[in-house]
């Protein structure tokens, strides 16, 4: 059976609340997603190793171990859902006594970071927060709880480091992933660059230098905004596709891009 190798983010892990007061660690999709396809119409195998709120700093961690733990699995298709430059990062989990306590220490005393930390056991499919790291936007409703985070926060998101930090890393998942499958390509899900901007200019440059030749979708517009749904008939509660978004994302933008490569 042919071996497909999905690295995503809450898309992929496909996070849907029914309803507004489903809570979104666990009310997900489990069949019929865009990566379930895959199986049913191509016949892969699919290994599926996304992460809710990840960006592609915690992509690269999460692959790099999946890949430690599994030195000899080899796929004949490797599929990058990954990020656009959008207004968020993961940082260290400065919100938990273990983030608070376990990084102050290291900087008292100066020792090297403590990898045991870092488990081989970890869930790669849902916590990235076992890496003792979190998503963090200034545009989330509680951003300005912490005013010093919030500020460094503001001041980085959508400028040029930004953006390379984005495309770069991107582009070293990319040129890993071809280490480990014959077929290598990458779409991302909605883009709020303002392409007009000056940022947003650098951020089409580095787009189109580093990762442009993985792209999935060949349309310049599609590769800069990612695909991006606003039927709400096809959208859950928290702004994720539900089944019938998945399905529509797949017939309609995945599968046709994929029969192009002749798989």
């Amino acid at each position: 059976m042919k071996k497909a190798l999905i690295l995503g983010t809450s898309h992929s892990v496909s996070i849907c609340k029914k309803d507004v007061n489903d809570d979104w660690r666990t009310s997900r999709i489990e069949k019929g997603r865009w990566h379930d396809y895959l199986q049913t119409e191509y016949g892969y195998e699919v290994t599926n190793i996304s992460g809710g709120g990840v960006d592609p700093t915690m992509q690269l961690a999460a692959l790099t171990m999946y890949l430690s733990n599994n030195p000899n699995e080899f796929f004949d298709l490797a599929i990058l859902e990954g990020r656009a430059t959008e207004p968020n990062v993961n940082i260290p989990d400065v919100y938990k006594e273990y983030g608070m306590n376990y990084f102050q220490l290291n900087a008292r005393t100066k020792t090297r970071v403590n990898t045991n930390i870092i488990k081989h056991d970890v869930d790669y499919s849902y916590d990235v927060n076992k890496f003792g790291s979190i998503s963090y936007s200034p545009l989330q409703r509680d951003g300005t709880n912490n005013k010093a985070l919030y500020q460094t926060i503001s001041k980085f998101v959508h400028t040029v480091p930004h953006s390379l930090i984005v495309h770069g890393i991107n582009r070293a998942i990319l040129t890993l992933l071809e280490t480990k499958a014959k077929v290598v390509k990458m779409w991302k899900y909605a883009s709020v660059v303002d392409y007009t901007s000056i940022e947003g200019k650098w951020d089409k440059y580095f787009a189109k230098e580093l990762s442009s030749k993985w792209e999935l979708f060949h349309d310049e517009q599609r590769q800069l905004h990612g695909l991006s749904i606003k039927d709400p008939t096809l959208l859950c509660a928290c702004r994720h596709l539900n089944e019938e978004g998945h399905k529509y994302a797949w017939k309609n933008h995945i599968k046709p891009a994929l029969d192009g490569l002749n798989l």
